[in-house]
């Protein structure tokens, strides 16, 4: 199942981020059987708050966060396929919007996919094939994609 997603992931590609559109009552099992696969799937929300929990200064608390989640990506992302690049999977990403934490959620996302293959489970709202976001108000929650060229965005299926 997993090199069904990776097909077109490339060492050569700019940035490597595939989307897998999952409905939340599917999340659980495409997580699953990921991870059976070998993946490691990170849930940002959970992994930064518990940062937050355990941060000293709160004046440079955007780039620790943004540094922490590095590491933490680079330390779990595992070749899956060989000859393609390291892979991770990202989960709850809305953590990343939070205005309070100050972080530059696309740059991020950026940056990491430009060594890391970035696989992003995503159970909300796909606006075109580059725009997530969620809620109603789309302009104020949203992951917009324009300048990136997408590696691919999958429905997910059992």
């Amino acid at each position: 199942m997993i090199a069904k997603y990776l097909s077109e992931v490339n060492v050569s590609n700019r940035h490597n981020i595939v989307i897998l559109h999952c409905p939340v009552t599917l999340m659980e099992t495409a997580s699953a059987k990921l991870r059976e696969e070998g993946l490691d799937i990170i849930d940002c929300g959970v992994c930064l708050s518990e940062k937050c929990k355990t941060s000293n200064t709160h004046k440079y608390l955007s780039i620790e966060l943004q540094e922490y989640l590095q590491e933490v990506i680079g330390s779990k992302a595992k070749t899956i396929i060989e000859g393609k690049p390291k892979v991770i999977g990202l989960k709850n990403l809305g953590i990343l919007l939070e205005p309070s934490l100050e972080l530059d959620a696309l740059a991020i996302l950026e940056k990491l996919s430009q060594n890391i293959a970035l696989l992003i489970l995503w159970e909300n709202q796909i606006l075109h094939p580059v725009r997530l976001h969620w809620g109603v108000n789309e302009e104020q929650y949203n992951l917009d994609f324009t300048n990136i060229t997408l590696t691919k965005v999958y429905a997910y299926e059992v």
